[in-house]
């Protein structure tokens, strides 16, 4: 039994396989009738329709106007325009026949409700439906509408259709319209009659000719409506003008035609609206209008029912956010929408095409028993695959699809989506005319000779749509079949490769090209593999299809091109060198260019070379890695794993990885750096190539992303050496890989990395610590404690002393170099924090450009990269234990602290801190000194000179060595400085009591004082204490002395004051009885008597005898001026004038008083003095001493003849 005997029908019958609207022949709507499948899911989708359609039949609701639209939408092939036609039939029940035999649409679904899965409730819808009246309208819009009408194109075609339906004329809608004002008068038969008569042919033969019969149309016209030639000539001139065409008019007139014609239905099936609308959203709002307007003024007898793509954005192209949103409105104006799958293509092809007879499918269930295991492992497809393509689940899987496979079905529909809208297609399919039952009939008729062991291979369906390809892609593929240099076999590869050329679900690797290859059951997989890849390789020196990755792709005439110019396309190695050291360095490795090693957190630079290339420049860094491929001239020498050893031991040593060769992986770098410079010639060039460039750069885009991944796998295969040995890297990724190779050569070659512990916490933050340590940090740090790292500190220190022994300048930049690189490897900052600590415990001091850097400013020098070059390291001497003990001792003599600690660090600062102490201290003393006369004026100078001169000193050697020099100095100041510390600090006081005494206190009875012998003495003594340089030793007998002194002082004081208390008594006495006598008033007794007692008040308090002395005089002196005051009082009381005497009374009146008795006059005090008026008069003879008694006797006779009183002095 071959394949063509396997069937229940004949394979080789004729099957309409593009399903056409207009094509309603009987032959083809018999055959469509009888074959029509109703699957599982094309009874749902009746079911649905009929359940919202037959209620139409009997009611007039008006919710039956919004559920008048249907919208059947599905992939390409889905079966959507069969179904529809279907459903025409069955809403107007068509009749037709064969061999005599007439049937009706609905007799057809009878018969099938046992074969199908049509029920009893659906066929009882289907059956009322059928057998109510209704014009069924089905067209394809496409075929019948003017695209140049744009938007009322859509309605024009409604138009037309109905019209056409109705017996008016469909290409002149003012004509049609023009009939059916004639019908509705009643006058249409009589105008068809006169037109008939004139013309001798009919009206409906003539009217799409109307022009060349306006006479007769005038005349007819004219006759049938009773008006006047003129009047009609004038209505048919503007008949096409005044023609009412909108959409509501149109809905009328299906209005009035289903009320005319006893309310039959009306229905309007559209084939592939949803194309034709596409992107106009004009035309999308018309066929929105339409739908609604029809079911509002027809009461739900008038339908819409359309088919569209379900994927719109595939068969019109892409859409816009807006249009998508309109095209989403208009199918949400439709009440009822059916969506047709690929499955329901699947069963329909098995039952109309694939049925078997049972002799058939007892030989196929055997077949399977037999190879089904085979079979499940011939028809797998790879993992790039990423739609489900299923083979043969069991027997009955077999059996039903044999000899095609299941993932025929869905890959198959694919395919024609794909070329169809990639533009590979022509116009017929393109426009939606195409059939996956034809295909597969095809298909299978190539095999129909063949015994059943074959299966169809994916070429085979390649001439079904061979007569629907463009030219130039049927002239490729005809082209290569006509080439000596290829074979037969190699045209079937090129058709597949075609076919799935713009699939995504499955790519054309060679894995799947051997799974889409098989033809016989038993094929050998490994031998066809072997086949296609020889076919492949012939067809790709051909140009006829390119190699992308595991990728082979099929090229038109044009792709051709381009890959001709891309193979020609010349490049350099060192383009490739460059390139794949992007893709190794900076993809791979992530643009590693510093290791860092876990241990100690410390990064090594890394110094890389790929191809003997360096990445980074010339300079080698601690780690080095070479990278060599079989692009590099040299390669053939790293065969030998010898070589390859000794090449890791040249210099300080080496890691080299060797990547193995890969034909194909090469040859598609070099096909991606010819891509790129083809590419970048070509931009902007070939705006008629614009597209292919494009793809041209997504593939190379898709192929760099592969040379990522396959590298990847090529570098952890790769042969890896270091330092004299080959490595087994566990690690499967290129960075771990190599992190773990670093790792490796630091620990066998860094031999000293370590002998660094890794400091704690922020390093940055712990350097300046340090560097701005205070004197108390300082005296604490222990460098032998294991957080100092004493080691690798001691390493240091040996380093550099030993660069100074030979005289040799360090610099800072110098000791990072050394103890960065091996066999050290610390880290940078790790080292500057050793560097700090060695100059903290003062074994190292820095100079910036010749001056002294101190440690509190050497933060920013020290990590300034610029600056380290500048930086010298000093080493700073050390004295030995025997100086250090001498200068202890010599501390505790100056100082009187011992000195505890072991370093000469810590005593320089024990000897720092007490010399502050007493610089402090001789610094306040001066200051007082220099307030007035203080002893030590001189020593403090002296010891400010001898301490400012040891703290100048810069370090601690040369402090201590100063401090050694000047010992006899200093024991001979500490004596003066203890001097100086008791006097200004604890007698201070006393020496400003004995200054007050001798230049306040008993200053001015001195020469008193100097008349007592005891006093004379006692204050001697204190004035050679006071002028003494050194009064240090008699400061205590300052206190007793100022005690005798003020004693008898005070008793002089005592001597002295009552005299001079009695004296003012007295003149105050005097003044009062003065003015008393004189009838004062208290004014003038106040001016008078004050100046007297102030002066007794001052004699009272005062402690100074000259004070006592000098206002006993004073007091003399206010008397006079109080006479004064009396003399003036008295002398203007004499001027005021007497009382005049009392006037004699009349008789009568009362007696005078009596005279006043005479008032004593008040005498003046004049003051005569005894002696003469320029001071003492010395008498000499007895002349003189006459003419004296002479002169004062006259002065005082002078005073009493005058009235006065006289007061001689």
């Amino acid at each position: 039994m071959n394949v063509e005997h396997i069937f229940n029908k004949p394979l080789t019958r004729d099957i309409n396989g593009v399903v056409k609207a207009e094509q309603l022949d009987n032959a083809s709507v018999y055959v469509e009738l009888d074959e029509y499948v109703v699957t599982r899911e094309l009874e749902q989708h009746f079911r649905h329709f009929f359940e919202t359609y037959t209620p139409s039949l009997t009611s007039r609701s008006p919710a039956m106007a919004g559920k008048i639209g249907v919208w059947v939408s599905g992939f390409f092939g889905s079966g959507k325009s069969h179904f529809i036609k279907i459903l025409s039939y069955l809403l107007e029940n068509r009749q037709t026949d064969k061999d005599g035999q007439q049937r009706r649409a609905i007799d057809f679904f009878q018969e099938k409700c046992d074969a199908s899965a049509i029920d009893a409730t659906l066929y009882s819808d289907m059956h009322s439906a059928a057998h109510h009246a209704a014009d069924v309208i089905l067209f394809n819009i496409d075929s019948r509408a003017n695209t140049d009408e744009q938007e009322n194109a859509i309605l024009k075609v409604f138009l037309k259709v109905f019209n056409e339906r109705v017996g008016y004329c469909a290409d002149f809608p003012h004509i049609a319209h023009l009939e059916r004002e004639l019908d509705g008068r009643g006058q249409y038969q009589a105008f068809k009659d006169k037109f008939a008569g004139l013309t001798g042919s009919t009206w409906e033969k003539e009217r799409d000719a109307f022009d060349f019969y306006r006479d007769e149309l005038m005349t007819s016209l004219a006759a049938a409506s009773k008006q006047s030639e003129p009047s009609v000539r004038q209505w048919v001139e503007q008949l096409e003008n005044n023609f009412p065409l909108d959409i509501r008019n149109f809905c009328k007139w299906v209005n009035d035609y289903i009320e005319h014609n006893g309310g039959r239905n009306v229905l309007f099936l559209v084939d592939e609206v949803g194309q034709f609308v596409g992107k106009n959203s004009q035309m999308m709002l018309k066929l929105q209008t339409i739908t609604e307007d029809l079911g509002t003024y027809c009461g739900g007898r008038a339908w819409v029912i359309v088919t569209a793509q379900a994927d719109i954005d595939a068969a019109i192209g892409q859409l816009d956010k807006r249009q998508g949103d309109d095209f989403s409105k208009i199918q949400g104006r439709f009440y009822t929408r059916l969506q047709l799958s690929s499955t329901n293509t699947a069963e329909v092809i098995q039952k109309r095409l694939l049925e078997k007879t049972e002799p058939a499918r007892a030989q196929l269930e055997a077949l399977f028993a037999d190879k089904g295991d085979i079979l499940r492992n011939q028809l797998s497809f790879d993992k790039t695959t990423t739609a489900e393509l299923k083979s043969y689940t069991d027997t009955r899987s077999f059996v039903d699809n044999y000899p095609f496979i299941p993932y025929h079905y869905a890959l198959v529909q694919k395919v024609f989506e794909s070329i169809r809208t990639k533009g590979a297609t022509g116009k017929h399919l393109a426009m939606g005319e195409r059939s996956l039952l034809d295909a597969f009939q095809s298909a299978a008729k190539q095999v129909k000779d063949q015994a059943l062991d074959v299966l169809i291979p994916f070429h085979r369906f390649y001439a079904p749509i061979e007569s629907f390809l463009e030219p130039a892609v049927k002239r490729t593929i005809d082209q290569a079949c006509e080439l000596d240099s290829l074979t037969a076999f190699d045209a079937d590869i090129l058709k597949t490769l075609f076919l799935i050329r713009y699939v995504e679900a499955v790519k054309s690797t060679l894995d799947n090209l051997v799974t889409l290859t098989v033809e016989r059951i038993d094929t050998d997989k490994v031998a066809l593999r072997r086949q296609i890849e020889e076919s492949l390789n012939r067809l790709e020196r051909q140009l006829l299809i390119a190699r992308n990755g595991d990728e082979f792709i099929f090229l038109t005439n044009e792709e051709k091109e381009i890959e001709n110019e891309i193979r020609h396309t010349e490049i350099e190695s060192s383009e490739q060198t460059h390139k794949l050291s992007q893709i190794v360095f900076d993809t791979l490795l992530q643009r590693q260019t510093a290791y860092r090693y876990p241990v100690n957190k410390q990064d090594f630079r890394v110094s890389r070379f790929c191809n003997g290339h360096p990445r980074d420049g010339a300079n080698l860094e601690d780690l080095v890695v070479k990278v060599v491929s079989p692009l590099d001239p040299a390669y053939d020498s790293y065969h030998l794993e010898a070589n390859c050893i000794k090449h890791t031991l040249a210099n300080d040593g080496c890691i080299l990885i060797r990547l193995g060769e890969n034909k194909r992986l090469w040859d598609e770098l070099t096909t991606f750096i010819k891509t790129e410079r083809f590419l970048k010639v070509a931009s902007g060039q070939r705006p008629e190539q614009e597209h292919l460039l494009r793809d041209k750069a997504f593939e190379n885009t898709q192929r760099e992303k592969r040379l990522y991944t396959e590298f990847t796998a090529l570098f952890t295969d790769a042969d890896v050496y270091a330092i004299g040995a080959r490595l087994q890297p566990k690690n499967t990724t290129p960075s771990t890989l190599v992190d773990e190779t670093y790792r490796y050569v630091l620990e066998n070659t860094f031999s000293k990395l370590n002998m660094l512990r890794p400091t704690q916490g922020d390093l940055n933050r712990e350097l300046q610590a340090v560097l701005t340590a205070d004197d108390v940090a300082q005296l604490g740090l222990d460098l032998n404690v294991p957080e100092c790292n004493p080691e690798a500190m001691r390493e240091i220190e040996r380093y550099v002393s030993l660069k100074i022994s030979r005289n040799d300048a360090v610099y800072l930049k110098d000791v990072l170099n050394q103890f960065t690189r091996r066999p050290y490897g610390w880290q940078e900052n790790e080292i500057l924090l050793l560097l700090a600590r060695l100059g903290l415990a003062g074994k190292l001091s820095f100079t910036l450009q010749a001056a002294d850097l101190p440690l509190k400013k050497a933060y920013q020098p020290f990590t300034s990269v610029r600056s380290r070059a500048d930086i010298r390291l000093q080493k700073i001497r050390q004295h030995d234990e025997r100086q250090l003990q001498k200068t202890a001792a010599l501390v505790k003599d100056l100082f009187q602290k011992p000195f505890t600690g072991s370093g000469e660090k810590e005593l320089a600062e024990l000897i720092r801190r007490e010399l502050s102490q007493w610089h402090d201290s001789l610094k306040t003393f001066r200051s007082k000194a220099q307030t007035g006369q203080y002893p030590g004026k001189a020593d403090i100078d002296k010891g400010i000179v001898l301490v400012v001169g040891l703290l100048e000193q810069s370090n601690s050697f040369t402090l201590i060595e100063q401090m050694l020099q000047d010992a006899a100095a200093l024991e001979d100041f500490a004596e003066d400085f203890e001097d100086l510390d008791n006097f200004y600090n604890s007698q201070f006081q006393t020496w400003q009591t004995l200054a007050t005494a001798l230049h306040n206190q008993f200053k001015d009875n001195r020469q008193a004082l100097e008349k007592d012998d005891t006093a004379r003495n006692a204050v001697a003594e204190l004035e050679g204490i006071y002028n003494s340089a050194s009064p240090y030793g008699q400061l205590r007998r300052i206190s007793p002395l100022i005690e005798q002194v003020q004693k008898i002082n005070q008793q002089l004081l005592e001597e002295k004051r009552p005299h001079a208390l009695n004296r003012v008594a007295q003149r105050i006495n005097n003044i009062t009885a003065a003015l008393d006598a004189a009838g004062a008033p208290s004014e003038l007794r106040n001016r008078a008597l004050h100046p007297l007692q102030q002066c007794r008040q001052t004699i009272e308090k005062a402690v100074s005898i000259p004070l006592i002395l000098s206002q006993q005089t004073e007091a003399n002196t206010l008397e006079d001026e109080a006479y004064d005051l009396i003399n003036r009082h008295i002398e203007e009381k004499v001027k005021q004038p007497s009382p005049p005497p009392p006037s004699p009374g009349k008789s009568g009146d009362t007696p005078p008083p009596p005279p006043p008795k005479p008032v004593t006059p008040v005498k003046k005090t004049i003051t005569v003095r005894a002696v003469g008026s320029h001071g003492e008069t010395i008498l000499e003879t007895e002349a003189q001493v006459g003419e004296y008694i002479r002169q004062l006797q006259e002065s005082l006779l002078k005073a009493v003849r005058a009235g006065d009183r006289v007061r001689v002095k």
